[in-house]
C-alpha cells in the first residue's frame, strides 16, 4: 500500500485528482467495502474486528444489509461493538 503526505500546498491538487480513487474514500459502503476497510467500524482487537468484519462479508452474500439500525443489531448478535465514530462515515 502506499501512503502520500501532502503539503498545505499540496491539497488543493488532491482534492482535483485523487480523491476520487477508492482507495482514498473515507466512506465505508457495507455492502461492497473489502474486509480491511470494513475492520475499521469496529472496536476491540484485530483479531475481533477481522471476525466481524468477515461476518459482514457473510451476511451480505445472503441478504443485503439495508441500515445503520440492522447492522448495528447483527454486531450486537455476533458479540461485537461498533465503534461510535466512524458511524458518518458507514453507508450502505
Amino acid at each position: 500500500m502506499t501512503h502520500h503526505v501532502f503539503s498545505d500546498s499540496d491539497v488543493l491538487g488532491f482534492y482535483g485528482s485523487l480523491s476520487g480513487h477508492p482507495g482514498c474514500s473515507m466512506v465505508i459502503d457495507m455492502n461492497s467495502a473489502s474486509k480491511t476497510s470494513i475492520k475499521q467500524i469496529f472496536c476491540g482487537t484485530n483479531h475481533d474486528q477481522t471476525d466481524l468484519a468477515g461476518k459482514v462479508i457473510e451476511q451480505r452474500y445472503n441478504k443485503r444489509i439495508a441500515s445503520y439500525d440492522e447492522l448495528e443489531s447483527l454486531v450486537s448478535e455476533w458479540g461485537g461493538k461498533l465503534d461510535e465514530s466512524a458511524r458518518a462515515r458507514i453507508k450502505f
